[in-house]
């Protein structure tokens, strides 16, 4: 009897052993990504309204064993028109950052000015850490002369036409991919343009 027991027990274990060492390994490999989160993809975590990322801990990465936001696929290449409007995302945000540092070297440390040039420079980042992920070679940031005006009022009306101009471009951007990853970023910088900043800079000319 008890020789028996052993076999079936014997038997048993070898048929699982085979199971085991046929499963496809992407079924596994599902069920570990499923369980897995967000990852260290910076666009798949939460944006706080002004376009900077929440929390901390996540490493950047330009592998490309990176997954797409909602996809499940290997992160792809941009395409060359993709990878052109990041750029000119960067170089959009850099441009009003500029702006705004000239206003302050005028006019000193002035409201609203002197928070969202913040902001201009954590957007860039957001931006940043798009086109490390794919690869891209970033422009390096310079400071920009812009002519003095005559009046604070006159530089917060600059800046109410900056942040149209802003919100404007990403309306285009979003236009031209379809990757969600890319647009997600997109909507939450375009939002806090129009939703914090170009109020702001209204109130003030």
């Amino acid at each position: 009897m008890k020789k028996k027991f052993a076999l079936i027990v014997a038997a048993v274990s070898i048929v699982s052993m085979g199971l085991m060492a046929f499963s496809p390994a992407n079924i596994v490999q599902a069920s570990i990504e499923g369980h897995r989160g967000p990852g260290t993809d910076p666009s798949a975590l939460p944006l706080n309204t002004d376009g900077t990322v929440m929390g901390q801990g996540y490493g950047q990465s330009t592998g490309s064993g990176m997954r797409g936001t909602g996809t499940g696929y290997a992160l792809t290449p941009l395409s060359t028109e993709e990878s052109e409007d990041l750029l000119r995302a960067i170089e959009e945000e850099y441009t009003a950052r500029a702006l705004y540092e000239s206003v302050i070297t005028d006019f000193g440390d002035v409201v609203p000015f002197n928070e969202i040039v913040l902001s201009e420079t954590q957007h860039a980042t957001v931006l940043i850490r798009q086109a490390n992920k794919y690869g891209l070679d970033v422009p390096v940031y310079t400071s920009i002369d812009f002519p003095a005006f005559a009046t604070i009022e006159e530089a917060c009306q600059a800046g109410v036409d900056a942040e149209i101009a802003d919100a404007a471009l990403y309306d285009e951007l979003m236009a031209e991919t379809t990757r969600t990853d890319l647009i997600r970023v997109y909507t939450n910088l375009q939002s806090a343009s129009l939703t914090s900043h170009l109020p702001q800079f209204e109130a003030c000319n």
